[in-house]
């Protein structure tokens, strides 16, 4: 009995290698992907490093969009380094760190990263960070 056409081992090769280009492709893809990154905002007031010290020493400090496994982390700290992490079902992971500079806009005080986007200091207990906003936690 012969067997079906769609069978035999040029097909299945066929199949096979196409299988894997797609998954690399997805996988390629979904690697060059990073997170959205403002420009740096032209309205920013920056501060020396006289004014920007108490602006890091009362901003300093760990915050969270919640207490579930899924809520994001943010870990400011008095250096002008932050960290970026989230709450998993084991605890809690930093998945990237950052340089931060000090500043003012509109009032308010502003921390602008390097790489990841302004952090807008909405209150001593509270930060805003891509229209999420993070509480302080002890």
């Amino acid at each position: 009995m012969a067997r079906p056409r769609f069978l035999s081992s040029h097909w299945l090769a066929g199949a096979i290698l196409a299988g894997a280009v797609l998954l690399g492709t997805r996988t390629f893809l979904s690697a060059m992907k990073s997170a959205p990154v403002e420009t740096e905002p032209t309205d920013i007031v920056w501060g020396d490093a006289r004014t920007a010290a108490p602006a890091q020493a009362t901003t300093a400090g760990r915050y969270t969009t919640g207490r579930e496994p899924g809520a994001r982390i943010l870990i400011i700290g008095t250096d002008d380094g932050v960290q970026f992490g989230r709450i998993g079902l084991t605890g809690e992971r930093i998945d990237q760190t950052d340089r931060y500079r000090a500043g003012r806009r509109s009032q308010r005080s502003v921390l602008v990263t390097s790489r990841s986007g302004l952090i807008d200091v909405q209150s001593i207990d509270a930060v805003r960070y891509y229209g999420d906003d993070y509480r302080r936690v002890p």
